[in-house]
C-alpha cells in the first residue's frame, strides 16, 4: 500500500484540484485518477486501517443475481449529508432497489442486503470521501442535501467461472453522481475493465482500476458506463474489492447564496 499524495499540500492546490476535477465532469461526464494523488487524507495510515479493509473478507453472498451467479458479495447503507450543517447520518436500513429500465438484469424488485457496519459508514475515512465529493458536486450542482448509497462489493472468480461486475451490461445507476473506488484488485485477476460510453452508448473510454486508490466519478446523466467479465489467471480464486459512493441530490434545499 503506497501513499502518493501530500499532506502538506496546500489549500490552493486542493481547490485547484476540485477545479479540475468539476471541469472534466462538465466537459467530458466522468474523471479518472487516484484518489490519494488529489486528496488530503492521513486516514489510511490510522492504526485500524487494516481492520478497515479487512471488512471486505465478511461480505454476505448476495443473493439477489438474476443470473443465478455467486461471484458478487455484498453490504449496503444510506446515508445523508448535509452540506449546510455539515452533518452525515446513516438512515434507517431499507432494501435496495432500482427500476428494470436502470437494472435489466436484477432491477424491479426489493433488494435485501445486509447494512454495512456503523464502523465503516462512519468511518473517517468515508466522510473525509463524502466530503471531497460533494464540495465538487455543489460547485454545480446547488444542492445542499445528498443521499448517499454506500456499497461495498467483492466480485470473485475461481478457474472455470467467471465473475461479472456489472451483469446487466452497458448501464446507468439511476443516481445524479456515482464514485468507483478500487480497494484491492488481487494479482491473479484479469479483465475487469472499465469502459465510459456517451448518451448514444458510443465507447469513450476504457481503463482498468487496478491499484489501491483508484477511481473514477462520473455525472450519471451524461454518461452510461460497464466494467468486462473477471477472470483468473491461475488456479487460485481472484477477486476484486470495491468501495462505490453513489449521490442523488435532494431539491427540497438548496445552498444559500
Amino acid at each position: 500500500m503506497k501513499y502518493e499524495g501530500s499532506a502538506a499540500r496546500s489549500l490552493s492546490t486542493v481547490q485547484s484540484t476540485s477545479d479540475l476535477i468539476e471541469q472534466q465532469l462538465r466537459h467530458s461526464g466522468y474523471w479518472v485518477g487516484n484518489y490519494f494523488n488529489y486528496f488530503v487524507t492521513l486516514a489510511h495510515r490510522s492504526d485500524d486501517w487494516r481492520a478497515f479493509l479487512q471488512t471486505w473478507d465478511s461480505l454476505p453472498p448476495d443473493e439477489f443475481m438474476a443470473d443465478g451467479g455467486k461471484y458478487r458479495r455484498r453490504r449496503f447503507t444510506e446515508l445523508r449529508y448535509s452540506v449546510l450543517n455539515d452533518e452525515i447520518g446513516i438512515l434507517p436500513h431499507r432494501p435496495f432497489f432500482q427500476d428494470k429500465y436502470t437494472n435489466t438484469l436484477n432491477g424491479g424488485v426489493d433488494r435485501y442486503f445486509e447494512p454495512i457496519t456503523p464502523y465503516i459508514a462512519t468511518h473517517p475515512f468515508i466522510k473525509r470521501m463524502i466530503r471531497d465529493y460533494v464540495a465538487i458536486f455543489t460547485r454545480y450542482k446547488d444542492v445542499a442535501v445528498w443521499q448517499v448509497y454506500l456499497h461495498q462489493v467483492r466480485i470473485t472468480s475461481s478457474r472455470g467461472v467467471a465473475g461479472f461486475p456489472t451483469p446487466e451490461g452497458i448501464h446507468k445507476d439511476g443516481v445524479t453522481f456515482s464514485s468507483l473506488f478500487c480497494v484491492n484488485r488481487t494479482d491473479n485477476c484479469t479483465g475487469a475493465e472499465n469502459s465510459i460510453y456517451d448518451n448514444d452508448k458510443a465507447l469513450l473510454e476504457s481503463f482498468t482500476l487496478k491499484r489501491y486508490g483508484d477511481l473514477v466519478i462520473f455525472d450519471d446523466s451524461k454518461v452510461y458506463h460497464s466494467v468486462s467479465q473477471m477472470n483468473t489467471s491461475d488456479d487460485g480464486v481472484a477477486s476484486r474489492d470495491m468501495l462505490f459512493l453513489e449521490f442523488t441530490a435532494q431539491g427540497a434545499e438548496h445552498v444559500a447564496s
